[in-house]
């Protein structure tokens, strides 16, 4: 089957586009202060200059640029946390849990499964994932509360840590394979 050939809403005939119509460029030149005139120059969504759409807005790369680097921080400091206190694969923790039977929330032991480096930013509050018994469910609690990052978490304890050594090792790496994805955007 043959292709058409375009087709200009503008001046309705074929053979291009109404972005790419000589008629319309025309007028365009000729009446620089038409409605016409002032809607066809790109305006920005996001700064509200005029030139540049917002995707390619320098005020916004830089932004989500900035955004990335204080998500690396923030990972950077919560790894560092996790290590040293032996939050890794094996440890176990007390959290609270809400039981439904019993309409109240309880405080039970759960073993931690890993970390979830992917959904960690200086807004998301739940990193560590874990098994508990109690429940026979696995699920994904909030950060001890001695963490210390101007964020105070309550209802997570550390009752038994992995050790040190395995904690650095198993969140350096598993940090690491998150944070080049991070990497690869911000250079860009």
């Amino acid at each position: 089957m043959a292709r058409r050939s375009p087709y200009c809403r503008y001046c309705y005939t074929q053979g291009h586009t109404q972005a790419n119509c000589p008629s319309k460029k025309r007028f365009i030149e000729d009446n620089p202060d038409s409605w016409l005139a002032e809607n066809a120059k790109r305006k920005c969504s996001f700064c509200h200059n005029k030139g540049h759409t917002r995707p390619k807005c320098p005020d916004f790369q830089e932004r989500i640029r900035q955004k990335k680097i204080h998500v690396l921080e923030t990972r950077q400091k919560i790894c560092d946390y996790l290590s040293e206190s032996g939050i890794s694969p094996g440890a176990l923790l007390k959290a609270e849990v809400w039981s439904y039977s019993k309409g109240t929330w309880l405080k039970v032991p759960m073993i931690v499964k890993g970390i979830t480096w992917d959904r960690i930013s200086s807004v998301s509050e739940e990193y560590i994932q874990v098994f508990i018994p109690f429940l026979s469910e696995e699920s994904v609690v909030r950060m001890p509360q001695n963490y210390d990052l101007n964020i105070h978490y309550s209802g997570t304890e550390i009752i038994s840590p992995a050790n040190v050594e395995c904690s650095k090792k198993y969140n350096l790496k598993h940090m690491r394979e998150t944070d080049e994805l991070v990497l690869k955007t911000i250079k860009k």
